[in-house]
């Protein structure tokens, strides 16, 4: 039966729905109950940083006869937009870019909740700390391009973006959703979704080659990555 043409199902799921033989029976009620839907992945961190619910995932979009969309998702959430998603909703906060598993205690405690801002070029959340670090890592060597550390969105104005240490959370989230909104208008398709992981994994062995510091790449972007591409 027909919920609406108003509403939406959220459907809060632990990622072994997008594995067999899971994400068939998902995709055989979600067309079977008609309703548009919205994803709320369970992982206690990334839930799309496996092939396995990244190829589930895009199963699941390419067979469904209603609307999907992505709920307290990360930057995969412009993926899942790539490959078919009507939308998704990044979370501001990393303990809102994903559920928490039932059997842990919750979203992380403490005295100081920890900041993210996005890296363009990296296409990556970053602790604002570690963004210091690379700015200084610059400063102490002349020869290095520090154009990496630049962002050019209407919130920041070509600033450096060691800033953000300091920055209000108001302009942080600024920063993050300006720079969400190029990435979208850049990312309609697969293979410019692919192509802005390519770039952005190429910016972090530049890091490598040049800082002479390892950073590994969010795991979503090998996830989504095929071989063909590499």
């Amino acid at each position: 039966m027909r919920a609406g043409v108003n509403v939406t199902a959220v459907l809060p799921l632990h990622i072994s729905w997008l594995a067999d033989p899971g994400v068939k029976f998902l995709i055989s009620e979600v067309n079977q109950r008609e309703t548009p839907v919205a994803l709320v992945l369970e992982h206690a961190s990334d839930p799309l940083r496996t092939q396995y619910a990244v190829n589930g995932l895009k199963h699941l979009l390419s067979q469904a006869q209603v609307s999907v969309g992505l709920l307290c998702t990360d930057i995969s959430g412009l993926g899942a937009i790539a490959y078919g998603a009507s939308w998704a909703a990044v979370g501001v906060t990393s303990a809102l870019r994903h559920l928490y598993p039932a059997d842990k205690k919750g979203r992380p405690s403490g005295p100081q909740r920890p900041r993210h801002a996005i890296v363009p070029r990296l296409m990556t959340f970053m602790n604002v700390e570690r963004i210091a670090e690379g700015w200084a890592h610059v400063q102490r060597h002349d020869d290095l391009d520090e154009s990496l550390w630049r962002c050019d969105c209407v919130e920041c104005g070509n600033r450096t973006m060691d800033r953000f240490t300091t920055c209000t959370d108001l302009s942080l989230a600024a920063h993050n959703i300006c720079v969400l909104d190029d990435l979208h208008q850049q990312i309609t398709t697969p293979d410019s979704w692919k192509r802005a992981i390519s770039n952005a994994l190429g910016s972090y062995g530049w890091i490598q080659d040049e800082f002479h510091i390892t950073w590994e790449p969010p795991a979503f972007m090998n996830a989504w990555m095929p071989r063909s591409w590499r």
